[in-house]
């Protein structure tokens, strides 16, 4: 009789391949931050100001994908290899979300960042200026500056969170697969241990 497979591993199996495959669909609607993507990428390299970056993201991302559709698949599996390809790929998640985190908040924290912002500022002003009565502008205008002060304030905290909840769920993801009792489920078959 062949070994059981734990229901967190089951669960885990299916949202790498579920995941993954929303992912690679997205890729194929556009792979360099066409509009028909579901969720667009930055083509100007917006987070390190180069033009290098847009496609390296997307070149890692799709590898990224890929690799975890392949262990979400052999993980339901029990193969050994599966196990240590999701470690290595939460690993390299976890370092490469350091790796855009930290430009992020720099980014935002940075004189153009509130240039771009008191840009958008004036954009607004104009498009209610153009929308609402005379009567009513004032009012919209005060709101519509709360609403982008308060969000260039907050948005560093807001970056730091999503990479905390980022890197809680690799971290959980390693804990997981690295416990003896998980461990002790996968079988090694020798032409990829």
């Amino acid at each position: 009789m062949g070994k059981q497979r734990s229901r967190g591993v089951t669960i885990f199996g299916w949202v790498f391949i579920i995941f993954s495959l929303f992912g690679l669909l997205n890729f194929a609607k556009g792979p360099f931050g066409s509009t028909g993507r579901i969720c667009p990428l930055p083509t100007s390299g917006a987070m390190t100001g180069s033009s290098w970056f847009a496609p390296l993201w997307t070149t890692v991302n799709f590898v990224m994908m890929s690799a975890s559709l392949i262990a979400g698949i052999f993980i339901l599996k029990l193969k050994e290899w599966a196990r240590k390809l999701v470690i290595l790929v939460r690993v390299v998640s976890i370092v490469i979300g350091l790796w855009t985190t930290i430009p992020a908040v720099n980014m935002v924290q940075s004189e153009a960042f509130k240039t771009s912002m008191e840009k958008a500022i004036e954009t607004k002003k104009e498009q209610i200026q153009e929308r609402y009565k005379p009567e009513y502008q004032e009012q919209v205008l005060k709101e519509q500056e709360k609403t982008l002060e308060m969000g260039s304030k907050f948005m560093p905290t807001v970056i730091f969170s999503i990479f905390s909840l980022w890197f809680g769920w690799n971290a959980l993801i390693i804990f997981y697969f690295t416990r003896l009792k998980v461990k002790e489920q996968f079988t090694v078959t020798p032409e990829f241990s």
